[in-house]
């Protein structure tokens, strides 16, 4: 239920922000959550409320592929060879497109004059072309937020667009920021229509 025009107030207090586009794509329900794509509905219109927000629906894709497991008891011998990898069947979730929209919106947008400056919200090495290509190409500056808490900086604590993007404005986002920068638990739209916080994502913390 996070509030992008509180957040990136926070996160920007440097700039003045004329858009917030928000690039995902419709879940689908799953047996450990059958109302997933109710409760997304409810926050896409959340979002419609503000209007410096714009949202940018990708597609969503779900396959049962058959993947090897690995056994982490099995990796403390040096002889890889004696691991196992059995076969199992795995359901498989993934978001298409939005790394492509997002990347040619950047591309688009400033060849068109449609921003000064560009704040991207990702540490996917997919954007670094588009990145270059409007920082080194197009001329305008592109700043990046990393999306990262102490655990996943583990795996990836640095940004992929460090030699590309203009700055690095914030290197993760604290769970303390997310948490005061919640919309309120029932968002009126412009047409004077109450959306209310899905009751599967609990009530609103200060």
């Amino acid at each position: 239920w996070l509030d992008l025009d509180r957040l990136f107030e926070v996160l920007l207090p440097q700039f003045v922000i004329d858009q917030i586009l928000y690039f995902t794509a419709r879940v689908r329900p799953a047996p450990w959550d059958p109302t997933a794509h109710l409760c997304q509905a409810e926050y896409l219109r959340a979002l419609g409320a503000s209007p410096r927000v714009e949202v940018v629906e990708g597609t969503y894709s779900r396959t049962f592929p058959a993947m090897h497991l690995l056994n982490p008891r099995n990796t403390g011998s040096a002889d890889a060879a004696s691991w196992t990898y059995p076969s199992v069947f795995v359901w498989k979730n993934e978001e298409k497109g939005s790394d492509v929209n997002l990347g040619a919106r950047l591309v688009y947008d400033g060849c068109t004059g449609a921003y000064e400056a560009a704040v991207i919200v990702s540490n996917d090495s997919d954007l670094l072309e588009p990145v270059r290509l409007v920082t080194k190409r197009v001329g305008l500056p592109v700043h990046a937020i990393l999306p990262a808490n102490p655990w996943s900086k583990k795996h990836r604590p640095k940004s992929v667009f460090a030699r590309d993007a203009t700055s690095i404005v914030a290197a993760s986002i604290s769970w303390n920021t997310l948490r005061k920068c919640q919309l309120p638990d029932t968002v009126v739209d412009s047409a004077g229509r109450s959306i209310t916080k899905p009751e599967e994502w609990g009530t609103r913390q200060a």
